[in-house]
């Protein structure tokens, strides 16, 4: 079958192969669903089931009674406020450039290029990659907005796989430019720079090893898409008229004030995007290198330039703030975590236990 071709285009394989393929794909399918459903909780429970085993764990591991671990937790979250408030950062500041006109149009433009349903999934979900490996928050919007797109021009897709390849993108994320660790450790007076120094971005996100593994899943996704779309006969399409662009609708004035105008000035808006791109450009220019603060920085510039208006930018980011309430929720139980880890000595347990059974050509593994 041609890349992409109709399903009703293979006449040649006998159709009790498929509806067999079919019936497998469903039950494995059928599995993991019950699985996710059943057994997997918000994030959120994560971080109290976490919470919990690194008290217990530093409790049978750490020279530390129950109140001591206890004064630990409570005061480890005040070590990772500044790194919460980046993190959000980077999510909003990526999801307000992807709600952004010019990128939503670009978005429309790739989602033409497939000719079939195998190879719309393929290139949703090789762009997703891409943009995610660019900001993790930019690239979860983008995967969504190309599937919606897609959706709209090949009708014969199936959403859901559509849907699945727009968030399967996302695995790249943390080794591209918005990685948390590796852009954290770039970053002068991160959490552990006294133990680690400052690891510039050259031998993590740009080193050699790095960039083959990333770009290599990122190429090999799509294949990997095809292999599961292109037997795949349990299609579910969505009603188009729920794919229909909203349109926002604003309550009209018999008179625009001086808020109105200031809000909506263009001059403002690229007198700020302007003065940004001269800082980032004589930041690189003087050696500057990127960490976690330009990276923020890069992305929140090129928003409010896309975005052309102030009040457009400011409706982006209240839009995309909602997306951020897991960050907000979930890191003040991280920075307890890691109070009692660090302030307990379990973390240096843990490392010197993995020390103790290496060797100098094992430890990497």
């Amino acid at each position: 079958m041609p890349d992409g071709g109709a399903i009703d285009d293979v006449p040649t394989v006998p159709a009790p192969y498929f509806r067999t393929a079919a019936l497998r794909n469903s039950r494995l399918t059928a599995f993991f669903v019950r699985i996710a459903r059943n057994y997997l909780p918000d994030a959120y429970l994560f971080a109290v089931i976490l919470t919990f085993l690194s008290f217990l764990l530093a409790l049978l591991l750490a020279d530390k009674n129950f109140l001591e671990l206890v004064d630990m937790w409570g005061q480890g979250l005040w070590g990772i406020p500044s790194f919460a408030m980046q993190m959000t950062l980077i999510l909003v500041t990526g999801h307000a450039l992807a709600s952004s006109k010019p990128v939503h149009s670009i978005l429309k433009t790739i989602a033409r290029l497939p000719q079939g349903p195998v190879a719309a999934v393929m290139l949703v979900v090789f762009v997703a990659s891409i943009a995610s490996w660019l900001n993790w928050g930019f690239g979860l919007v983008v995967g969504a907005l190309l599937a919606r797109e897609v959706a709209k021009v090949v009708r014969d897709a199936d959403y859901p796989m559509l849907v699945a390849a727009a968030y399967s993108g996302f695995v790249v994320w943390h080794s591209g430019l918005s990685g948390s660790i590796p852009l954290a450790l770039a970053t002068k007076g991160h959490l552990v720079e006294d133990l680690t120094g400052v690891i510039p971005v050259s031998q993590t996100i740009f080193s050699s090893w790095s960039l083959i593994i990333t770009w290599f899943i990122i190429f090999t996704l799509p294949i990997l898409f095809y292999l599961m779309a292109r037997g795949h006969r349990h299609i579910i399409k969505i009603d188009p008229a729920l794919l229909e662009d909203r349109v926002e609708e604003v309550a009209a004035s018999g008179e625009v004030t001086v808020a109105q105008r200031v809000e909506n000035s263009i001059i403002l808006n690229m007198l700020l995007g302007l003065m940004g791109v001269i800082f980032l450009v004589n930041y690189f220019v003087k050696g500057g290198t990127l960490d976690l603060n330009i990276v923020i920085m890069i992305f929140l510039m090129v928003g409010i330039i896309l975005h052309g208006r102030p009040i457009n930018y400011v409706r982006a980011v209240n839009n995309a703030i909602k997306g951020a309430g897991g960050i907000a929720l979930q890191f003040p139980l991280y920075g307890r975590i890691q109070g009692i880890m660090v302030s307990s000595g379990l973390a240096a347990v843990i490392a010197q236990g993995f020390i103790s059974l290496s060797t100098a050509k094992s430890l990497p593994v």
